[in-house]
C-alpha cells in the first residue's frame, strides 16, 4: 500500500457515497481519485485502467455540468427514465469497444491482463455514462463490473484498491435502493 493508493480509495468513498446520496459534489471527488488512480495503474501496467481513468476524468467534469443542469444546490437529482433498448444498445456498444480494445491491448502492449481490462474498462465507461445521465442502471452495471475489479485488484497486489471495489459493491447495492425510493417518490409525484 502506498500513500497515493491510500488518498486514491479516500477520495474514490468519498465519490460513490456523495453519488449513492445523489450529490452533484460527488463529480469532484471522482475526478480526484481518477487522477490519483490513473498513476497507479499506469505503474503496475494495467494501461486500459490507465486509459479509463482519464476518460473517467473527463467524465467527471460531464457529470459535474450534466448535473449542476437538474440540480443547483446539494439536495437530491432527479433520476431520468431510460429505455431498456437504449441501455441494451449501449451494452452492446461497450461489447464492441471492448473487443477492439482488447485486441489492440493484447496485440500491441504489455498490458498484464488485457482482455479483462479492456473489457471491465469499457464496461466502466458504460456505467460512468449511465450515472452521469442519472440512469439508475448504472447501479447494477457497477456491481457487476466492481464483483471483477475485485478479483483483478487482489490478484495484482492491489489490497487495499480489492477492498475498496468490496465497499463499492456494498455501496453500490445502497446506491440502487437509494435510487429506487427516489424513483418512486418521482412517481408518486407526477
Amino acid at each position: 500500500m502506498s500513500i497515493l493508493e491510500l488518498l486514491a480509495v479516500i477520495t474514490s468513498l468519498f465519490g460513490i457515497g456523495f453519488s449513492a446520496k445523489q450529490h452533484r459534489i460527488c463529480w469532484i471527488f471522482y475526478l480526484v481519485s481518477s487522477l490519483l488512480y490513473g498513476k497507479i495503474f499506469f505503474s503496475i501496467k494495467l494501461y486500459a485502467d490507465f486509459i479509463l481513468q482519464i476518460i473517467f476524468s473527463l467524465s467527471s467534469l460531464y457529470g459535474w455540468y450534466s448535473w449542476r443542469k437538474v440540480q443547483d444546490s446539494i439536495a437530491a437529482i432527479s433520476i431520468q427514465p431510460v429505455s431498456h433498448q437504449n441501455l441494451l444498445k449501449d451494452i452492446v456498444l461497450g461489447g464492441l469497444a471492448a473487443s477492439l480494445f482488447g485486441y489492440y491491448m493484447n496485440r500491441y502492449t504489455d498490458d498484464a491482463l488485457p482482455w479483462l481490462d479492456a473489457i471491465l474498462s469499457c464496461y466502466s465507461v458504460v456505467a460512468q455514462l449511465w450515472a452521469a445521465k442519472l440512469y439508475k442502471a448504472n447501479w447494477y452495471l457497477w456491481i457487476a463490473v466492481d464483483v471483477f475489479y475485485t478479483a483483478l485488484f487482489f490478484y495484482r497486489g492491489l489490497f487495499l484498491t480489492a477492498g475498496l471495489y468490496i465497499i463499492f459493491i456494498i455501496v453500490a447495492f445502497i446506491g440502487l435502493k437509494e435510487w429506487q425510493s427516489v424513483e418512486r417518490l418521482q412517481a408518486q409525484k407526477s
